[in-house]
C-alpha cells in the first residue's frame, strides 16, 4: 500500500480546514446583544485582513504551508522511514502497528531476518506483559477458586505462546518458513483459547489478546512477504 494513499487525504483536509478557519476569523459579524435589547443590530461588516503588502491570501498560504510541512513530517507512514521496512509493514494487516512496534527495536536495520526477529520479539514482549497480568489476577485472594483456576489456564496458554515464539525464532537461521508459520499460528490459537476460557467474565486479558493477535498476524505477514521475495529472487536467476 503506497504511503501517498494516506498522505493525500490529509493534505486536502488541511487545506480546506485552514482556508475555512482563516476566512472565518477574518470576517467580522457582530451579533445583537439579546432579544430584550431594543437597540438595532448593526449591519455586518465583511473585511479580509491584509498583510503589509496588501495581499489577504498571504497569511492563508503561509498557514497552509506550515500545516502541510507538519503533516508530512509527522505522518507515521511517511517521514524518514526506510523504504524496505515500509514495504514489509505495508504487506501486513496492521501497518501502523507494525511501524510503531518495529521501528524502535530495529535501530536502523532493515534486513529481512532482523525485521522478522524484532516482529516476533515485539509479540513476545507483549505476551510477557499479559502473562504478568494473568499472574496478578490469579493471585487475587478475593476471587473464587474456579476463576483462579481459569486464570491459571490463561497463564499456561501465555507460556505456550512464548514457547511457540521461541521455536519460530529457532527456525529463522534455517529459513524454515513452514515451521515459523506453524508456530506463529499456534500462538494465535493460544490467545484465542484464553478468550474462550474467559467467556462470560470481565477482565483485562481480552484487551491484551486483541493486540497480541494483531502483532502475531504481522509476524506471519512479514514472514510470508520475505518468503515470496526470496522465491522471486531465486526464480529470476534463471531464464
Amino acid at each position: 500500500m503506497d504511503s501517498n494513499r494516506y498522505l493525500a487525504p490529509t493534505i486536502y483536509s488541511l487545506i480546506s480546514i485552514t482556508i475555512f478557519i482563516t476566512i472565518a476569523q477574518a470576517i467580522c459579524v457582530p451579533i445583537g446583544s439579546s432579544r430584550s435589547d431594543p437597540a438595532p443590530t448593526p449591519k455586518p461588516s465583511y473585511t479580509l485582513s491584509q498583510d503589509s503588502d496588501g495581499s489577504p491570501l498571504k497569511d492563508i498560504t503561509g498557514k497552509i504551508g506550515d500545516l502541510l510541512h507538519s503533516a508530512i513530517a509527522n505522518n507515521p507512514l511517511t517521514g524518514n522511514l526506510d523504504p524496505a521496512l515500509m514495504k514489509m509493514c505495508n504487506a501486513t494487516d496492521n501497518q501502523e502497528l507494525c511501524i510503531t512496534e518495529l521501528v524502535p527495536l530495529l535501530n536502523g536495520k532493515n534486513d529481512a531476518d532482523s525485521v522478522i526477529r524484532m516482529a516476533v520479539k515485539a509479540a513476545s514482549d507483549y505476551t510477557n506483559l499479559a502473562l504478568m497480568e494473568a499472574e496478578k489476577l490469579a493471585a487475587d485472594p478475593s476471587i473464587s477458586s474456579r476463576l483462579a483456576g481459569i486464570f491459571t489456564d490463561c497463564k499456561d496458554s501465555y507460556s505456550d505462546a512464548l514457547d511457540n515464539f521461541q521455536e519460530a525464532l529457532q527456525s529463522l537461521p534455517a529459513k524454515d518458513s513452514g515451521t515459523m508459520g506453524s508456530m506463529l499460528s499456534a500462538a494465535i490459537t493460544d490467545f484465542s483459547d484464553i478468550d474462550d476460557f474467559l467467556e462470560g467474565y470481565t477482565t483485562t486479558l481480552p484487551e491484551y489478546n486483541a493486540k497480541l493477535v494483531k502483532l502475531t498476524s504481522n509476524c506471519i505477514n512479514v514472514t510470508s512477504e520475505v518468503l515470496l521475495a526470496r522465491i522471486f529472487a531465486a526464480t529470476t536467476q534463471f531464464p
